[in-house]
Parts: C-alpha cells; sequence; structure tokens
C-alpha cells in the first residue's frame, strides 16, 4: 500500500497544499482540509495537465480516511494534546459513518427520533397549555364583564319593578288621595334602597304633587325628559322611561349640595282606576350605583391587578370608583377594540395595546337588559399582559427545562438500548453462517429471550423443522388428494342417480314439473327466450327440465318448447292469455299461483277445456347475492276441483231456491196461526192450532237447521265481529229456554264468572244459536231435574293478540242437566251429521241429529272446541269454548251501564232447595257488599228471621205448597222477603206482593235485576227501575209498542207502514199482522216499481211513508232495484226505512240487500216479536231524521227465527 506522501505527490500536480503544513494547522482545519482537499480530491483526479501520466486507480475515501487517521507521520511537530484530541475525532467520526453496524445506525437513529419527539411534544404541550391558560384568562375577564352587565340590568329592572309596583297601588292610582300618603310611600322605599336619590309623583302638567322628604314638592318639572317621555301616555301600551346618567343641578340646587350630583332616571306614567292619566311617577338613582355593582362583581380581586370601566351611551366612564378621567379618550377606540366590539353587542376577550403604550388583556360585553330596560352601558374587565400571562409563560420554561433533561438522559439510554438490541442479532448472524457452511440442516442456537430476537431465533428453528415436516406431509397430502378425487366421481354418480329417479318421479305424475336455469350474463346458448332488453330485468335462461305430463296438459312437443318457450300461451283461453302472460313475465321476480283455461293441443289425450293451476318458486343461494338461481314451478290439472267447485255452487244455488220455495208458504202458515192464536177461541180450537204451531215449528227449525248446513259446507256461513254484553245474551237465552223447562218441571239457570269482562266483540247471533241448540238438546233428554249453563275463563288458552293489536280473551261454556246421559262408546257419534247416540232416541225423543253438527262447526269457526262428560243415567255436561275480542271501543250505543247500589255488611238470608240457586245468589249479594246466609228448609230460615240480624230474605221454594206460604206470612212481617217465581206462576202469587215489602224476581234470575230491587228495597227508595234487559213484557201483552214516539208538533206519533210482497198469500197474513202491531192498516205493493209508483204519489201529497218492509224475488221490479231507486231519488230527511224480507238464507244474499241500500234484513217467516222489535227499533231512527238529529243506528242486526223459544 502506498504512503500518504506517496499518494498526495502522485495526486496532487499544484503546490496549493505542500503537505510539510499540515503540522501547523490547528486541528479543526486538519480535518477539514484533509477530508476535502485530499481525500475527496483523489476520487476526482482522473487527468492530468501537459504531458503528465495518467493517475493509478483512486483510493476509496474510508480506506483513505482510515490510513490517515491511524497514521504516526501525519505532523512531526503535533503535541501530544492535539493527538488526543484527533483520537476523539476519529472515534466520533466513525460513529457517525452510516456504513458502520446495525448498532451504530440503530443509536443514531433512536437518538434523533427521541430528540425529535421529545422538541415535537415540548413545543405541542408548551404551544397548547399557553394557548389554554391564555384563553382560560381572556375567559374568565369576559366572565366578569358578563357578570357586571347582568348585575346592572338585574339593578336597574329590580328600580323599575319598585316604580312599577308602588304604580298599581290603589290608592296611588286614587287622584283625591293626600300628598302625605304619597310621601309616606316614597319615603319608605327610598329608605329600602340606599341608592334612591329622589322619588316623586307629578301631576299631568308636571307639578310635583309628593316626593321624598318633600324634595321639590310643588315644582313643576315639565322640562325634565323622564317627565316629557311619560307624559300623555296610551294606557294600552305605556312607555318605560330609564335614563343614563346625568346632571342633576335642579335637585343639586335645592339640597345646597357643593359637589354635582350624577343620576339615573326611572320613570313611568301613572293611571286611575278608570284607565285614565293622572300623573307621572318618577325617581333619581345615584351613580354610584355602579360602584356597588363594582364591589359586587369584582369583590376580593377590587385591590388585585384587574381592572373594571363601565361606559355609558355618552361616552363617559362610570366606574372605576375614584376614576379621575371620565371621558373615554385615554381607552382603545380602534374599529376592532374592545370598546368598540362592546357598543356593537359583542361579548368576549382579546389583546389589545391601550393608548397608554401597555398591552392589555381585556374582557368585553354590554347591558343586554330585561324586558325592555335597557341601559346600552359597555362594560370592560382589563389586566396586563405579564401579570395575566405570567403562570403560562412560567410553565413553558419549566417544560422545555424538563424536555432538556429528558433529552440527556436519552443520549445514554439510546446507545444502551442500541447495544442491548444487536448483541443477538451478531449470534444469530454467527449461527447462520454456520449453517450456510454445512451440507445438511442444523439446528440454529437459541437466543434466550423474550423480544423479538429471540422469536427470530425461535422461528428460524421452526422453519427448519417445518421444511422437513412438509416434505414429509407432501406424500400424505398428494394421498388425501387422490382420495377426496374418488369421492367426487362417487358423488357425481351419485347425483346422476338422484337426477334419474327425479325425472321417473316427475313423469309418473300428472302434474307437470318445470325448472328454468338461469344463466350468468354472456350464455346465451340454448336459451329459454331470446335475452331482454335491460328495461324488462330478466336474466337469459335455459329450460333444464320438463316432465312428461307436459305434452298430456299442454299438447305441445319438448321440441316446440325449445324451439319457442312461450308456445303453451298459445292453447291458454283467449280471455286469460293477457293475465297469464303478465304472470309468467314476472317469474324471476316473485312466486307464482293463477289459475287459468287452456285448451290442449293435438298431442293432448283429449282437447277437452281444462283449468291449470300455475305455481312457482325462486331458488336463492345462501351468499349475500339475492339474483335468483333457477325457478322451479308445477303445472296441475285442476278441472276436477274447479268441476266441484261448480257443482257446489249449483248446489247452494238450488238450496237457496228450495228453501226459498218452502218458506214462503210456511210464512203465511206460521203468521196465520198466530193470528189465530190471539183471537177468541174454544179449548179445542186452541188445542188443534197450538198442535199446528208446534209441528210448523217443528218444520221450520228442521228447515232452518238443513239450510245452516248447507251454508256451512258452502263455506257461505261468516261470522260478525260486532260489540255485545255476553251477560245480557245469556240472560235472554235463559229467557227464551225457560218457557218449554217450566212447562217439563224443570229449573233452568245461568252463571257468569264475576270476573269476566261482558262487554266483549265476536258474532252474538251465532253464540245465540250455539247455546240454544245445546239447551233445547238438554231440555228435550231431561225428564226432571235442572238444566244449568256456566261461563267462565278458559284457563287452558295460550292465545296472543290479534294482528290489529285487540286483545282476546276464551271463555269456557258448560250446559249440565240431569238427563238420561250418554254412553262414551255413542258419544263420538253426537258431532256427526245425521247422527244420534242410539236408533232408539230418535223415535222416542224426535230429531234428525243436525244441531250438535252446526254447533260443532260453529264453535270451530269462534276457535273453539266443543265436548261432553256424560255417564248413564247421572246426566250430561256439553261443553264448548269460544274466543272473543275483549275490546271497549264500539259499546257506546244504547243505555249506558249503572252499577248497583250497596247493600255493604247487610246480611241477606238466601232459601232454596236448589244448589244452583245458592251460586247464582251468592255472587250476586257479595258484588254489592252484602252477606249471604244459606239455608234449605224454612223451619230453619224461621228460627234465623227471629233471632234477628237479618236484612232480607231471598226465597226460592213453591207457594203453592201450604207451608210454604204460611212461611212467607210470617217472614214478611218481620222483613222484606224477595220471591224468586217463574214468569208462568207470576199471576198466582200476585196478591202475595207488597210494595217495599214483598216483591217478585222472574225465574231465571237476572243477576243485575236481584241486585237493584235488593238495593232499593234495603235502602228504601221504592221500587227499583225497569232496565234495559228487563223492560221486555210476554208476547200475549205486546198488543203496541212500548216506545210512544211523537212527533215534532208533539202528537202521537204514528208510522206509515208500507208492505211490498208479490205472494198474495204472505201479503195478506203480514198485513194483518202488521196492522194488529200498529193498529193501521198498511200500505201494500205488489212489486218494486208499484212500490215507487206510490211512494212518488204519497210524496206528492205531502204524507211521507216511514218503513217499507220489502220482497227480493218480486216480478216487474225486484225488491233490490227498487231499494237502489229509493236510495238514489230520496234525500235521508225523507226517505223511508227499508227492511228486506226474504226467503233466501244464505250469507250472500244478506250482504246483497246491505249492498243495495237495505237498512236492515229479515228471514221469512217473520214473527210478531220479530216485526216489533223492528218497528221499535227504526221509528226512532225515523223521528230523528224527521227532525234533522242525526242517528247513530246505520243497520239493525238480522233477526231470524232461532231468537223465538218454541214455548207453545
Amino acid at each position: 500500500m502506498h504512503t500518504v506522501t506517496e499518494t498526495l505527490s502522485n495526486a496532487h500536480t499544484d503546490d496549493t497544499l505542500p503537505f510539510h503544513h499540515i503540522g501547523q494547522m490547528n486541528k479543526d482545519d486538519t480535518i477539514e482540509r484533509i477530508r476535502g482537499e485530499v481525500g475527496f480530491r483523489l476520487l476526482n483526479t482522473g487527468k492530468t495537465s501537459g504531458n503528465a501520466t495518467p493517475s493509478r486507480k483512486p483510493i476509496a475515501p474510508d480506506v483513505l480516511f482510515s490510513q490517515l487517521m491511524s497514521t504516526n507521520n501525519i505532523s512531526t511537530g503535533t503535541s501530544s494534546r492535539a493527538e488526543q484530541q484527533l483520537t476523539r475525532t476519529q472515534r466520533f467520526l466513525r460513529l457517525l459513518d452510516p456504513r458502520r453496524s446495525i448498532k451504530s445506525r440503530l443509536a443514531v437513529a433512536m437518538f434523533c427520533v427521541s430528540i425529535l419527539f421529545l422538541l415535537t411534544s415540548a413545543c405541542i404541550v408548551g404551544f397548547t397549555v399557553i394557548n389554554n391558560l391564555r384563553e382560560s384568562s381572556g375567559l374568565s375577564l369576559m366572565q366578569f364583564a358578563m357578570t357586571t352587565a347582568r348585575t346592572i340590568d338585574e339593578t336597574i329592572y329590580a328600580r323599575y319593578r319598585d316604580m312599577r309596583i308602588i304604580s298599581t297601588l290603589p290608592f296611588v292610582r286614587d287622584p283625591s288621595t293626600d300628598s302625605a300618603t304619597l310621601q309616606l310611600v316614597l319615603d319608605e322605599t327610598k329608605a329600602t334602597y340606599e341608592l334612591y336619590s329622589w322619588i316623586g309623583i307629578t301631576t299631568n302638567d308636571g307639578t310635583v304633587k309628593a316626593a321624598t322628604d318633600g324634595v321639590l314638592a310643588n315644582v313643576n318639572v315639565s322640562a325634565r325628559p323622564w317627565f316629557k317621555a311619560c307624559a300623555n301616555a296610551p294606557f294600552a301600551n305605556p312607555p318605560r322611561f330609564v335614563g343614563d346618567v346625568h346632571g342633576a343641578v335642579l335637585l343639586q340646587r335645592v339640597l345646597n349640595l357643593t359637589e354635582p350630583l350624577r343620576l339615573l332616571d326611572v320613570a313611568l306614567p301613572l293611571f286611575a282606576m278608570n284607565e285614565t292619566q293622572i300623573g307621572v311617577l318618577g325617581s333619581h338613582i345615584n351613580a354610584s350605583v355602579t360602584r356597588k355593582v363594582e364591589r359586587d362583581v369584582l369583590g376580593t380581586f377590587r385591590e388585585g391587578t384587574m381592572e373594571l370601566f363601565i361606559i355609558g351611551t355618552d361616552g363617559l366612564v362610570q366606574a372605576p370608583v375614584g376614576s379621575t378621567e371620565n371621558s373615554t379618550a385615554w381607552i382603545s377606540q380602534s374599529p376592532d377594540s374592545a370598546l368598540m366590539l362592546a357598543r356593537a353587542g359583542h361579548t368576549g376577550w382579546r389583546v389589545e395595546r391601550w393608548p397608554s403604550g401597555v398591552q392589555y388583556l381585556t374582557g368585553f360585553s354590554q347591558c343586554s337588559g330585561i324586558e325592555g330596560i335597557n341601559m346600552n352601558w359597555s362594560i370592560l374587565v382589563r389586566q396586563s399582559t405579564a401579570t395575566a400571562f405570567a403562570a403560562p409563560n412560567r410553565l413553558v420554561l419549566i417544560l422545555g427545562l424538563a424536555h432538556l433533561g429528558f433529552a440527556i438522559i436519552l443520549v445514554g439510554a439510546s446507545y444502551t438500548v442500541a447495544h442491548i438490541t444487536t448483541a443477538p442479532l451478531l449470534a444469530i448472524s454467527r449461527a447462520a453462517d454456520n449453517i450456510r457452511k454445512r451440507s445438511a440442516m442444523p439446528q440454529i442456537p437459541v437466543v434466550h429471550g423474550n423480544d423479538e430476537i429471540a422469536r427470530l431465533s425461535y422461528s428460524l428453528n421452526s422453519l427448519v423443522s417445518t421444511l422437513v415436516e412438509k416434505e414429509i406431509n407432501l406424500k400424505g397430502i398428494n394421498q388425501d388428494l387422490a382420495d377426496k378425487v374418488e369421492a367426487l366421481e362417487r358423488a357425481e354418480a351419485s347425483l346422476r342417480a338422484s337426477e334419474d329417479k327425479f325425472r321417473q318421479v316427475t313423469d309418473t305424475t300428472q302434474d307437470a314439473f318445470f325448472i328454468l336455469e338461469i344463466l350468468p350474463p354472456g350464455e346465451y346458448s340454448s336459451l329459454l327466450s331470446p335475452p331482454p332488453n335491460d328495461d324488462a330485468g330478466v336474466l337469459p335462461e335455459k329450460w333444464v327440465h320438463m316432465s312428461a305430463a307436459f305434452v298430456k296438459l299442454f299438447g305441445i312437443s319438448a321440441m316446440e318448447l325449445e324451439d319457442d318457450p312461450t308456445t303453451w300461451l298459445q292453447v291458454v283461453a283467449p280471455e286469460d292469455q293477457q293475465a297469464v302472460a303478465k304472470a309468467f313475465a314476472q317469474r324471476q321476480k316473485s312466486p307464482i299461483d293463477i289459475t287459468f283455461r287452456v285448451t290442449p293441443g293435438p298431442l293432448a289425450d283429449n282437447q277437452r277445456l281444462r283449468y291449470i293451476a300455475l305455481r312457482s318458486l325462486l331458488v336463492k343461494p345462501k351468499a349475500r347475492d339475492h339474483t335468483p338461481k333457477r325457478v322451479i314451478g308445477v303445472f296441475q290439472d285442476i278441472s276436477l276441483q274447479k268441476q266441484a267447485e261448480i257443482e257446489s255452487q249449483h248446489k247452494s244455488s238450488w238450496v237457496r231456491q228450495v228453501g226459498h220455495e218452502i218458506r214462503n208458504p210456511l210464512a203465511a202458515t206460521f203468521t196465520m196461526i198466530n193470528l189465530l192464536l190471539e183471537m177468541d177461541l174454544s179449548a179445542e180450537q186452541l188445542d188443534l192450532l197450538q198442535t199446528i204451531r208446534t209441528s210448523n215449528d217443528n218444520l221450520l227449525s228442521l228447515i232452518n237447521s238443513i239450510l245452516d248446513l248447507a251454508k256451512l259446507e258452502a263455506g257461505e256461513m261468516h261470522l260478525e265481529t260486532i260489540p255485545f254484553n255476553l251477560a245480557t245474551q245469556i240472560e235472554d237465552v235463559l229467557d227464551l229456554m225457560a218457557p218449554q223447562a217450566h212447562k217439563k218441571g224443570l229449573r233452568v239457570g245461568g252463571y257468569v264468572d264475576p270476573t269476566i269482562n261482558p262487554l266483549v266483540k265476536g258474532d252474538p247471533l251465532r253464540l245465540r244459536q250455539i247455546i240454544i241448540n245445546l239447551f233445547t238438546n238438554a231440555v228435550k233428554f231431561t225428564q226432571k231435574g235442572s238444566v244449568f249453563l256456566r261461563v267462565e275463563r278458559d284457563a287452558e288458552y295460550t292465545g296472543s293478540p290479534t294482528t290489529d293489536g285487540q286483545g282476546q280473551v276464551a271463555l269456557r261454556f258448560l250446559l249440565t242437566d240431569t238427563g238420561i246421559g250418554i254412553s262414551k262408546e255413542n258419544q263420538g257419534k253426537l258431532f256427526k251429521e245425521f247422527a244420534q247416540a242410539e236408533a232408539s232416541t230418535s223415535r222416542h225423543y224426535g230429531g234428525t241429529g243436525l244441531g250438535l253438527s252446526i254447533v260443532r262447526q260453529l264453535v270451530n269457526m269462534m276457535n273453539g272446541d266443543v265436548g261432553i262428560i256424560s255417564e248413564i243415567g247421572k246426566g250430561s255436561t256439553f261443553y264448548f269454548t269460544a274466543v272473543f275480542l275483549a275490546d271497549m271501543t264500539g259499546f257506546d250505543d244504547g243505555p249506558p251501564m249503572i252499577s248497583p247500589l250497596r247493600i255493604d255488611n247487610k246480611r241477606i238470608l238466601i232459601v232454596s232447595a236448589w244448589d244452583r240457586t245458592y251460586e247464582v245468589v251468592h255472587a250476586a249479594v257479595e258484588a254489592i257488599g252484602g252477606i249471604p246466609v244459606d239455608t234449605m228448609h224454612l223451619p230453619t230460615a224461621i228460627q234465623l228471621v227471629e233471632q234477628g240480624g237479618l236484612a232480607a230474605v231471598i226465597l226460592d221454594v213453591d207457594l203453592e205448597q201450604k207451608e210454604n206460604d204460611e212461611a212467607l206470612c210470617k217472614i214478611s212481617e218481620k222483613m222484606p222477603v224477595v220471591i224468586v217465581v217463574s214468569r208462568e206462576k207470576m199471576e198466582t202469587i200476585r196478591h202475595r206482593l207488597i210494595p217495599e215489602k214483598v216483591i217478585a224476581v222472574t225465574d231465571p234470575i237476572k243477576t243485575k235485576r236481584l241486585q237493584d230491587e235488593l238495593s232499593h228495597i234495603l235502602l228504601q227508595l221504592g221500587p227499583a227501575p225497569v232496565g234495559h234487559a228487563t223492560a221486555r213484557r210476554s208476547k200475549a201483552q205486546r198488543t203496541i209498542p212500548d216506545v210512544q214516539l211523537l212527533h215534532p208538533n208533539g202528537q202521537q206519533w204514528k208510522s206509515k207502514i208500507m208492505l211490498v210482497e208479490d205472494n198474495l198469500i204472505n201479503q195478506k197474513a203480514v198485513a194483518k199482522l202488521l196492522s194488529r202491531i200498529t193498529g193501521e192498516v198498511p200500505l201494500v205493493a205488489h212489486d218494486g216499481q208499484m212500490c215507487l209508483d206510490m211512494l212518488a204519489e204519497c210524496y206528492q201529497k205531502g204524507t211521507l211513508v216511514d218503513i217499507i218492509f220489502m220482497d227480493v224475488c218480486m216480478p216487474v221490479m225486484d225488491g233490490l232495484t227498487a231499494t237502489r231507486a229509493i236510495m238514489e231519488l230520496y234525500p235521508d230527511k225523507v226517505r223511508p226505512i227499508v227492511i228486506t224480507m226474504t226467503a233466501n238464507a244464505l250469507h250472500e244474499d244478506y250482504v246483497q240487500c246491505m249492498q243495495a241500500g237495505a237498512d236492515g234484513y229479515l228471514l221469512k217467516p217473520a214473527s210478531r216479536d220479530i216485526l216489533e222489535k223492528t218497528i221499535e227499533q227504526w221509528e226512532s231512527v225515523v223521528r230523528q231524521r224527521r227532525s234533522s238529529r242525526a242517528s247513530s243506528v246505520k243497520s239493525v242486526t238480522s233477526l231470524h227465527l232461532e231468537d223465538i223459544p218454541n214455548n207453545h
């Protein structure tokens, strides 16, 4: 290697840097000149001047530098100190060399990052802290300014409120009040608030009528601004005057003061009680109020470094206290200064330099006033920035020194961490060299520790082991792959077998199955249809499966379908083609369910018209993409089903026609028999007529059962959902069935669980039909004993609210009798059509077996079930459940429900031989606070009565027996008695009734009626009023309607009734019945056209027809057409009520009548009771219409023969 001297002599051709001068330089020049002029210049020496020989290969600068630093011959004259300094520099330069070890680079990087982080942290933290602290200081001053403004507003408003209170005092508003009284009030007000300088009341001309301490009394102040502002003020909108600070020369002169007064004015007009102005109420407040505000706001800071300035609208400074400067000339007034911003209504803080040259932190605000009382003063609070920002500046200095200390610590820590970090890397590097030199892959030496380097060592060892394991496992993977290929081939074979089975199944059925595969975009081969345009939204598809039945259904070959997939639409009936094509076009968007007709093609077995049902489903993947993958569908031949439906419709039509033809003659017979029974007849004639009527009723009942069964089988039976009272319905059924039971000597009764709310929604008519059928059956098969109906909650019901949120209630009805009973083997036959328990039953008791079958189907429609518990010779219990809506809405019609009066703690004795009476009466007595006492024997009852402590006795015994009658006489002498007696025996005990002493209630017992009678007789309120449920009289007493309707002129209302009937026999019978009810002969029309003509004639004569009973099936014009014409021709006020009368009993007949506009619907034959009910209900509607009052009745529930008991 060349020496340094040789290198220098060969590299330089000039004498700019002689080598012997190096020793004479200082250490810095030496290093810089050696690196710059020698080492790096040698790298660029590629040419020499003249004929110099080419230079040698340049030496790398690091080699040169290291040689230069390591030589001992650089200078012969260097001292030992220079040598030591050069050694330290050499070490430092080696440390900075970027090509050194990782340790060096890591140390330098950690040091630089640490210093950068500390500097950044110091700047961010410092700036953030100082900005936050400065902002906090500014906000504090702003808060002081806002508090000062708010305090001034509250203080001035309080003084205005004082004046307002004084002005509302009655004696102040009285012009006659003397000055002394007024002065007394003003003096007290001034004494209350020390800053009042003067308060006075003037007259309208400005003369002071009264003032505090008598100052300025009788002096005219009309020239003062506060008086001018409030003089001649309107009472509706009086002015409120608040004046700014000003000098009070007049008051100063009167008080003989040498110092000028500065006051605030608060004034308002004074009005008398008659709202006329009688003067002005004014006051002067000492401007030193600002001193009080300053003391209140600044508090302990008053002697501190903050200063408060209150500047008025006139530019005068009202504070600080003792300020010698009143003007604002010494305050900064630049456009963006604190003063100008405060005057503009702004609130905030800013740093600004005041005219004095000192920089201040200034908070500013302005008085905003309260309810229009506003001084508009500007508030400034200042503090020198040196004082305000002293703490932030000190904090920044402390943070800077702390970060500097951290930087010094990090310098040493960086090198230490770098050394510790790189030591394991060196060990791993040596291990890697050993691995490279070996032919096998030995284990890499493990570096112990928990850091990343230790994990690297462990990972390298794991990598070597894994490579070995992978090579071993690769053979196993290859074997697994071969097994999977084999399994896939077996799965494909199984799939092909499944497809073959599917095809065999679909080809052997009568239904035509098909599968449409929806293709991805771009696959258009073998399409079912050409690619649609983008607007259609239908993806391309192909026909992948079609069962053999397709050809049989449509008569089209598979080849025709592949050529044109819409070919099958050509055999669809023309009237159905458009709808079917439209539905099939949506096959990729939604499932299809449509029925249509087709005429098959020539390939079908026959070309008869067929009914086809098309149903399809979409198959979508489980992925997020909901695009359908295929369409699966089936064409079903439903011709037989359709034929059955058509036959069912024909059957329903036939049943309707037969029912109509049978009911018409029976209706006339029914009506004529009832008319005859109302005449005076001999006993033999009466017996014969009753026999005829019984047979007639039995025939009608059989016809009704057959029609109901036909309606149920045809699906024509529909349940209504209307509000009704359950307890009232049960009591009505008991009233209907009681005469039949009493005739056989049976007791009947009913009990509704008092915890059940009786107001529900459902179909009361069908519920009554169910109960009547069961009751009739029970009475028929019971020779002695009783029949009892119990209603309770169904504890097993677990239903939920309906879709519209209405709650549901499930009830259980149990009808118990003491009849012959039914064996278990025969119980399964009961609820089947035309079936009875035994063949002998029909011969002995009669009947067709339809009633219980109808009950079962009606109960199923009510979401319930029906059953029986019975034993031979021990009676039977028929039970059924039904679900109703527990909704209170819709119960506003009819009289309100009034709770019975209470008889708290009164003991009521119950005497009855029938245990069911105890159950009913117990609940009724306890519900009104009474205490029931039971006994079955009259002697015991008489003893209890004689012992005392009883309030009344309820007697349920046979009074035809002498001992019972005598017991009644004894008991009635000591206390009130309530007798339970049947309607049939009411006349026999009427002579025993004593008003308010001995009263009677009918059997079956009505809970509400019994409670009313008890409460009125015990509380001595007179006879109980007849309620809505007990207002009915027996049929023999019903000769005229109960309701006596009156015309608006006060005369009794007599309804004008018209009968429209084409059958002469029915016409004659119903007309006579109507004349018996109303006392007048009705108008009679033979058809709908004649009805319209007669109505027009009556209308021209000024006579209005009130109610029309309209037959439906008539020649010339039917009843429905006539009803529609009436609805169109006559307004509501003069339009008659139209009640359709028809023998058609299906639900659709009822719907047709209502849609035509009919008000009511009656089923032939209509009894006298039904006609009376109908006339009573609709007469009130007519009256309201004629008197221009709206009616709440829209339609009357249809009434049927089932509502009338067979009690004859």
